[in-house]
């Protein structure tokens, strides 16, 4: 049974010093005596931080741990992933569209480059309707969020496709304290969340459910009504344990898109929240089921997942408004039908060779994508017939099944040389295939290409780090490695269409890092990381905003530095 009820208002405001409640003066006809002025003191909320002292791989690994998370006031589930240092993640166009990142000087936009894990499912997305790694995390659930674990860099020997720039991997709880939350705020913001946990057999039963309406600060509102179901059963002993996790996702929104400045200045819209054709939004329904084990197996540990996902998504954007169709508009529906197999196995196991003790990783991972992906002319959420659209180009309408299939083999050795000096020396071999069958070859042949063809490419990446700790307090690192992104099959068969002049695209186009850093811990509860990082791309992933999709552009780096303060 559910029992505490807690009410809260938006906006919420966290005030750091001293704030005093103005009293108004009462008049002489007031007989009421006046209410008494309330300071508020200063509010300090600490948790102290992680000691990765002596098992980091480098300055740019962290761990978010639960204290902090439950601490951290979001509304959107993508700002849960703010706690991640150097991280930012906005939104455009609206609720209900993924996430933007933005990480290191890259523009991450939907999730390319970030690999992001929730609960052992791979959440990025390729050859995606919208953004080649798209990362929608409109599923997750604040609240059940338990821990975030986090790298930078491709020095990791457990970190693959997107993952170059930065990974994410959130663990859900398996308990939480019986609660119903009701938020009302600004902007016509609802929330109800309701969760219990039930003990059932040797195990517990975790139920959550989540409802919210948001406007938004639109001309039209966003209108963005979401709903979300989990359901999680879980046993955790000494020895072993797993868990069960069921959920169900759904969201319908409108959102206001791109805004042309003169579309202002001529009174075609009243200001930059209006809207140019009211009728685009979308909406998005996630259904999945994961699984988790983890053992004790001899003298190590033994962790596997499994997962299937099944994702459908329709986005009606109009980018480029009458350019394309001067009668119907240029709006068009983005659409996929997504469902998703996959599993990971890996063993972790401490051994002495030659009198240096040492941890041994060894791990393999699947992942199977069937996909039917495109994008169509639409007017006010309406696919327009042949007819309205001759005189489009080819181009402007893409209709593919595409199956992928993701395989990866990975192995790295910790081994501690001194009681001051380890190295992590790691290799990962990826393979990758697709088959794309272009469903309007016809069409795009009249342009001299099309979309279908099958493509496969094996990318084996060496990783090391070497680690130097002179005290309790201080480590240095120095990190080297090769990582990268997979691109969407559907440019990669048509750079290999000769009359096209397409810059030739790769299946796996990849990366190398060098980092070096450093950690103090000055004081149980103040950490201090600092890195100097470089990262090249053999191929950028960039936004074409007339077309509201990903492609592959052009090699690119990256270098900086960072800081990061943990209190």
């Amino acid at each position: 049974m559910i029992r505490p009820l807690a009410v809260s208002a938006l906006p919420l405001v966290a005030l750091t010093g001293v704030g005093a409640a103005q009293t108004p003066q009462p008049s002489a006809s007031d007989n009421t005596r006046p209410t008494p002025t309330v300071s508020l003191g200063e509010i300090d909320i600490t948790a102290s931080p992680l000691d990765l002292l002596g098992t980091a791989t480098s300055a740019s690994q962290g761990v978010v741990d639960d204290q902090e998370i439950q601490l951290t006031p979001a509304y959107r589930p993508g700002q849960l992933l703010e706690t991640v240092p150097g991280l930012t993640v906005t939104l455009h166009s609206g609720e209900g569209k993924a996430n933007q990142f933005l990480m290191r000087g890259y523009n991450l936009d939907h999730g390319t480059d970030l690999e992001t894990y929730v609960d052992g499912m791979p959440i990025n997305q390729p050859t995606h309707a919208h953004g080649q790694g798209y990362t929608d995390l409109n599923f997750l659930i604040p609240e059940l969020a338990d821990q975030i674990t986090y790298t930078k860099g491709p020095y990791y020997a457990n970190v693959g496709d997107f993952g170059a720039v930065g990974s994410v991997r959130v663990s859900y709880r398996d308990t939480i304290p019986d609660q119903l939350t009701a938020t009302v705020g600004r902007l016509g913001f609802e929330r109800l969340f309701g969760a219990e946990t039930q003990s059932l057999g040797d195990g517990h039963l975790l139920e959550a459910v989540e409802l919210q309406h948001y406007d938004g600060p639109f001309v039209v509102p966003d209108d963005a009504r979401k709903e979300n179901v989990v359901l999680r059963y879980s046993q955790d002993g000494k020895a072993s344990g797993f868990s069960l996790t069921a959920m169900v996702y759904h969201q319908v929104w409108t959102n206001t898109t791109d805004i042309p400045e003169r579309a202002i200045s001529e009174d075609l819209v009243p200001n930059r929240f209006g809207s140019l054709d009211p009728s685009d939004g979308g909406h998005a329904l996630r259904a999945s089921l994961s699984a988790n084990y983890h053992a004790d197996l001899g003298d190590g540990q033994l962790h596997a997942s499994a997962f299937c996902i099944y994702n459908q998504l329709n986005l009606f954007n109009d980018f480029t408004h009458f350019l394309i169709d001067p009668v119907h508009g240029d709006q068009e529906d983005q659409f996929e039908t997504r469902n998703v197999l996959g599993n990971s196995v890996d063993y972790t196991l401490p051994r002495t060779l030659a009198g240096f003790p040492n941890e041994y990783m060894v791990g393999a991972l699947t992942r199977y994508d069937m996909l039917n992906v495109g994008r169509l002319p639409s007017q006010g959420q309406v696919a327009l017939t042949s007819d309205q659209t001759a005189g489009d180009p080819p181009s402007f309408s893409n209709n593919d099944n595409v199956n992928l299939f993701a395989g990866a083999l990975y192995g790295q050795a910790t081994t501690h040389w001194t009681p001051w000096f380890r190295t992590v020396l790691g290799v990962r071999d990826d393979y990758q295939h697709g088959i794309d069958n272009d469903l309007l070859a016809s069409l795009h042949e009249t342009a001299g290409y099309t979309n279908s063809g099958a493509r496969g490419q094996n990318l084996p990446q060496p990783k090391a780090s070497f680690i130097v700790t002179p005290n309790d307090s201080l480590e240095f690192y120095v990190s080297a490695g090769e990582g990268f992104h997979s691109a969407d099959l559907r440019g990669v068969n048509q750079s290999h269409v000769p009359d096209l002049g397409l810059p030739y695209s790769p299946l796996l186009a990849n990366q190398w890092g060098e980092e070096v850093g450093v950690r103090a811990n000055f004081r149980k509860d103040f950490t201090l990381t600092f890195a100097v990082y470089n990262l090249w791309q053999r191929s950028e992933t960039i936004i074409d905003p007339d077309i509201g999709q990903d492609v592959a552009g052009p090699a690119s780096q990256r270098y900086g530095f960072e800081i990061n303060t943990d209190l």
